[in-house]
């Protein structure tokens, strides 16, 4: 394939989408996070339990840090090139522990009253 080739040129557009697919996915693990604390807060104001209220906010507190990790990382990706940045071992396993604790809390809290 030579540079003038249009299957060349094509995949040249494309460089910026592992970056895309990137964002949309910390996006996606945020808004799950937010639908987690929902139903938590849903349960919480039928019920009123403190018990319910903390998970529910840390929940929510969890989507926004998410979100703005994911936006972070765009950032980061976009700017240094996508080649030039290590992996953030670190956030991923955070979030993905974060994403399974509330899916455990809210599927024992919140699931069996609705």
């Amino acid at each position: 394939m030579s540079a003038f080739d249009p299957r060349t040129r094509r995949l040249q557009d494309r460089s910026g989408l592992p970056a895309e697919r990137t964002v949309l996915s910390w996006d996606r693990t945020a808004l799950a996070m937010l639908v987690n604390g929902a139903l938590l807060l849903l349960r919480a104001n039928r019920n009123g339990s403190l018990l319910v209220w903390v998970p529910a906010g840390l929940a929510l507190l969890a989507a926004v840090a998410c979100a703005l990790l994911g936006r972070r990382r765009h950032r980061r990706t976009v700017v240094a090139g996508s080649a030039n940045v290590r992996a953030d071992t670190v956030g991923v396993t955070a979030v993905a522990g974060m994403v399974v604790a509330f899916g455990v809390v809210t599927l024992l809290l919140a699931v069996p009253e609705i």
